[in-house]
């Protein structure tokens, strides 16, 4: 069992700080805690749901009950057990049960949407689609998190990080929340941060807003017909729903490529798209990780003209060399083999050789893999 207890709630508005301790069997142990710039202070029973929130996902995989000793909002404790039980239906586990009081929460209001916002192609195109006049859930706000595709102890990219969404947002007219955790090292021992237990801090840090948020955007990673099991589900990221917040999964009706097409030639995607999964490059991208090399691919496939984000043109031995894992997505294998007729057809000879040539390494590394799995076995 995971048992959350002791929450504590500290601070004002436009600034506060959410803690509990974690007590668990085989999951993770000790303070877990979120900090809160620029919004409201929420109801107890808000931060209490942002908890469970956080947990849940993570209670699911590893198979532990959930418990905590404090009331949830009223909506959502009577919805738990159905986002348990679809959680445990993603990952093929057996059920869990989720113990949680519930209370009412009143809505505030003068409340806004907000998006969650990383820079990348997701983000900028949840932007774009719902900042305009006509857009159902109009933005007024980014949600930046610090602790997440960076360190928490990377003070240096976090002020460079803050710096330049302080910039985007004042260019959009937009407010900016902050939020900082501890989740990451805390969880990532126990299960997959992409694969398991990203969205639930995302549904964590919507309820940690309700004091001014009333719907919090979480751009999809996947289209609805590419679904599978993962940490972020068209369906379960919308099932997060209390009386005063919900989240709301944005975007799955489209695809990378319709993504990437739509915001292209939007001048402040084009100026600030930040997609690298290196570590070490601060907020530029490296143009060589992974992530930079498929984001280039999509861009040249597409017939974009160079963007000013990448630091180098795309060439053939940058193709060549990225590691593709197919033992660790299959998803983004397909993907690649997709990108890979698509430079066939378009005549694109060189992209499509080192498409080919790094699909086999791929291949070859999984059967690596996989054959050492079984001596291990």
């Amino acid at each position: 069992m995971i048992r959350i207890a002791g929450l504590s709630l500290t601070g004002a508005d436009g600034s506060f700080r959410a803690s509990a301790t974690l007590k668990s069997d085989r999951g993770p142990n000790g303070e877990l805690w979120f900090e809160v710039q620029g919004a409201a202070l929420p109801d107890r029973a808000m931060a209490a749901s942002a908890f469970v929130a956080a947990l849940t996902p993570i209670s699911t995989f590893l198979g532990e009950n959930l418990t905590i000793d404090e009331p949830i909002e009223k909506e959502l404790a009577l919805g738990i057990e159905a986002i348990a039980r679809g959680y445990t239906r993603n990952w093929g586990k057996p059920p869990i049960h989720v113990a949680a009081e519930g209370v009412r929460v009143k809505a505030r209001e003068n409340r806004i949407v907000a998006t969650s916002f990383s820079g990348g192609a997701d983000s900028f195109f949840t932007l774009k689609t719902h900042l305009g006049p006509e857009s159902v859930h109009l933005i007024e706000a980014l949600a930046i998190v610090l602790g997440f595709d960076t360190p928490l102890e990377a003070t240096d990219k976090h002020a460079e990080l803050l710096d330049w969404t302080a910039e985007l947002a004042a260019s959009l007219g937009l407010r900016r929340f902050v939020l900082r955790t501890n989740l990451r090292p805390l969880f990532d021992p126990h299960a997959n941060w992409g694969g398991v237990t990203h969205i639930g801090c995302l549904a964590a840090f919507a309820f940690l807003l309700s004091g001014s948020v009333h719907t919090y955007l979480v751009p999809s990673s996947y289209s609805i017909d590419e679904l599978f099991p993962t940490g972020s589900h068209a369906l379960l990221d919308s099932a997060w729903i209390s009386g005063p917040t919900r989240t709301l999964n944005e975007g799955w009706e489209y695809d990378r490529d319709d993504k990437i097409r739509a915001i292209m030639d939007w001048a402040p995607a084009r100026e600030n798209l930040r997609v690298c999964a290196s570590r070490t490059s601060k907020l530029r991208n490296c143009g060589r990780c992974e992530k930079c090399v498929r984001t280039m691919i999509n861009l040249r496939l597409l017939g974009a003209p160079e963007v000013p984000i990448f630091p180098h043109p795309l060439t053939p031995q940058i193709v060549r060399d990225i590691r593709i894992h197919a033992w660790r997505s299959q998803d983004r294998y397909r993907r690649y083999r997709q990108r890979l007729l698509s430079a066939k057809r378009d005549d694109l000879d060189g992209l499509a050789s080192a498409i080919g040539i790094a699909l086999l390494r791929g291949r070859a590394r999984t059967l690596r893999y996989r054959i050492r799995a079984i001596f291990r076995g």
